[in-house]
């Protein structure tokens, strides 16, 4: 989680990702990855005790600004949420709970605002 967490703070002050929306591959990948990972409670319970979720919030802020829509990091963001959702739901946790967590975190209100880019 570590590693995960400190590149996606390095990119939220990329000139290429905030300018350009762009994330090499390797960097899609890793986006990617969180998506398998979040099905997993062990991953999810060392989530809840660091800060990535309020990192990848920031990585999305980052590209607020501009008008170029990233709809493949929207897409990852939002399947990376569900996901989160989904494995605590599964752990019994209640739904509020879940969905309060998320918005504490302001990933729900980043990937929100660009949901229509992915359609």
């Amino acid at each position: 989680i570590t590693p995960a967490s400190d590149i996606f703070s390095a990119l939220c002050t990329s000139q290429r990702w905030t300018k350009t929306g762009v994330l090499q591959k390797h960097d899609q990948e890793l986006l990617e990855s969180l998506i398998c990972f979040m099905k997993h409670l062990v991953f999810v319970n060392r989530v809840l005790s660091s800060d990535l979720l309020n990192i990848l919030a920031s990585f999305c802020a980052a590209r607020q600004d501009t008008d170029m829509p990233c709809p493949m990091v929207t897409e990852t963001i939002l399947s990376i949420a569900n996901n989160f959702r989904m494995t605590l739901s599964i752990a019994d946790w209640e739904r509020e709970k879940v969905f309060k967590l998320l918005e504490s975190s302001g990933l729900l209100a980043q990937a929100g605002p660009s949901m229509h880019y992915a359609t």
